[in-house]
């Protein structure tokens, strides 16, 4: 009994975790793709990444291919051992969306700022140089401490901007994997 390629996902939403079975067939693979598109309408909100890692650990049973799609903001701490769990049975890419405004505040005067966990609305000046180059001081080094926890929990990391053509970054680091890959070998 053939099996072929199965593809499910665990979606993570402010409301909770959704499950797609895994299964085969170009029908459930486009259907999957439309559940994921859906998912990434829906309003902002904090998800539970922990959790969706530790649901998906629970059920992916066989040894494959596990593609964890975030911007991985909570804290590192909460989401490492997760992911480590799945590195241990599953070849696990990260792939990190970026959006530039998280890495770099533009200079555009007064900017109203929300804090998604609390709500509170702040108010900036953007046009302080220092309070720029702190932001992004700090934007880098999350970004490092992200990067580090991945590599720490034995998953490979795929950074992609939403100001740059993912295709490209997606076929840059394939190539840079198949060569390093051959390296070893």
């Amino acid at each position: 009994h053939r099996t072929g390629n199965r593809i499910g996902a665990v979606l993570a939403a402010p409301e909770g975790h959704q499950i797609v079975p895994a299964r085969g067939g170009k029908d459930h693979l486009m259907a999957v793709l439309h559940r994921l598109i859906a998912a990434a309408r829906h309003p902002t909100g904090r998800t539970d990444l922990p959790g969706a890692l530790s649901t998906l650990g629970g059920i992916a049973r066989r040894r494959g291919l596990v593609a964890v799609v975030s911007d991985f903001l909570s804290p590192p701490e909460t989401w490492q051992q997760p992911l480590a769990r799945l590195a241990v049975r599953h070849e696990t890419l990260c792939i990190e969306v970026v959006d530039p405004r998280e890495v770099e505040l533009p200079s555009v005067g007064v900017l109203a700022l929300e804090d998604p966990r609390t709500g509170e609305v702040f108010e900036i000046q953007t046009s302080d140089s220092g309070l720029r180059e702190r932001y992004a001081a700090a934007a880098a080094a999350q970004r490092a401490a992200i990067a580090d926890a991945i590599r720490a929990a034995g998953a490979d990391h795929l950074q992609l901007r939403t100001d740059r053509d993912w295709l490209l970054d997606i076929v840059h680091f394939v190539a840079q994997r198949r060569d390093r890959t051959r390296d070893v070998a």
